[in-house]
């Protein structure tokens, strides 16, 4: 299952419960990708910057990572794109946004002990 900027346009709340649901339904061995802003966008008001704290409230999160080179810089690059690029998405400051994985396996065995 794939949530791309989902949460984010949601209150936390309701963020919340999409997201329990969201593991509720996986079926075993299945995968979540839970892509969102790691950073406010102050181009748009209507979204909410989602923490990653609120991603591992329950434990549940298996891995994260900060990607997504922000984009008025990366569209700046032109022909330096190929070189420029990997150095600039190495400075966690310049990533905008945050891809974390829940997998179905790890649920269920956290939900064990």
């Amino acid at each position: 299952m794939l949530l791309l900027t989902v949460l984010s346009s949601l209150p936390a709340a309701r963020a919340s419960r999409v997201l329990g649901e969201t593991r509720r339904v996986l079926r075993p061995g299945g995968l979540i990708l839970v892509y969102e802003p790691r950073m406010p966008n102050v181009a748009n008001r209507e979204t909410r910057l989602v923490r990653r704290v609120e991603l591992e409230r329950d434990s549940r999160l298996e891995a994260s990572v900060a990607l997504t080179l922000l984009p008025a810089l990366a569209r700046r690059l032109g022909q330096l794109t190929p070189r420029l690029y990997p150095a600039l998405a190495a400075c966690p400051a310049l990533l905008t946004h945050r891809l974390s994985s829940y997998r179905r396996d790890a649920l269920v065995r956290r939900e064990a002990r």
